[in-house]
């Protein structure tokens, strides 16, 4: 049962080694229903503790997902990508075209990269993202 077109994947905006990457891809996107972890309507559930199954829901409900690379150390986005990824492969040997990864050039170490793009499509710019995930959903 799918609730949401996008999920969008990655740190908070502050977080983000592209400033606003969130409104950009919303912006660019207006038509699709996303899912946002950090939205400010899920500030109780982060509250509460809940913010992780309120993450698997998204992750599990969402066709396609948008995912940028934090500029810090252990993000939750390795498990986020390899859940989504897990749960809309059919082709253990084939990146999933709806797995988009925004991977800045100011990432490091950069063999990481490397296994990204084993799961999915992986660009280093907002736009990149946003018309790889335009050509997906033409294609469908």
């Amino acid at each position: 049962m799918k609730k949401w077109d996008i999920f969008l994947g990655g740190p908070k905006e502050e977080f983000a080694p592209i400033p606003f990457y969130k409104k950009q891809i919303k912006a660019a996107l207006p038509d699709k229903l996303m899912f946002d972890p950090f939205d400010p309507s899920f500030e109780n559930l982060q509250k509460q503790g809940l913010w992780w199954p309120n993450d698997l829901l998204g992750l599990t409900h969402s066709s396609t997902m948008i995912a940028m690379v934090p500029a810090f150390p252990m993000p939750c986005l390795g498990p986020e990508v390899g859940i989504f990824y897990y749960y809309k492969c059919v082709n253990f040997n084939k990146p999933l075209a709806q797995l988009i990864i925004i991977w800045s050039d100011s990432i490091q170490p950069t063999y990481g990269c490397e296994l990204m793009k084993k799961m999915g499509i992986v660009v280093q710019t907002i736009d990149e993202a946003v018309q790889a995930l335009k050509d997906y959903f033409q294609n469908i």
